[in-house]
């Protein structure tokens, strides 16, 4: 597993833990967890490259393959 992927299931492990007892109830809040911080992750990378779009002058799909490009990068997707 992707270095940046395991962090994330990592702390989504511990907030499940530290948030629901086991069973169902934890691996639900597991899951949910997970999946909001790869979503914020991904926030995150099209933010900065829509700030670098706007100072740079890029056009929509500059700025949309390069956020593309940094989210399979930054997850180590191929």
């Amino acid at each position: 597993m992707n270095e940046r992927i395991q962090k994330l299931a990592d702390q989504a492990q511990q907030y499940a833990e530290y948030n629901t007892p086991q069973g169902l109830e934890w691996f639900n809040t597991f899951k949910e967890k997970f999946a909001e911080l790869i979503i914020r992750e991904c926030r995150d990378i099209v933010s900065d490259n829509r700030d670098l779009a706007i100072e740079d002058g890029w056009n929509v799909d500059e700025a949309m393959s390069t956020a593309m490009f940094d989210i399979e990068e930054h997850f180590g997707v191929k």
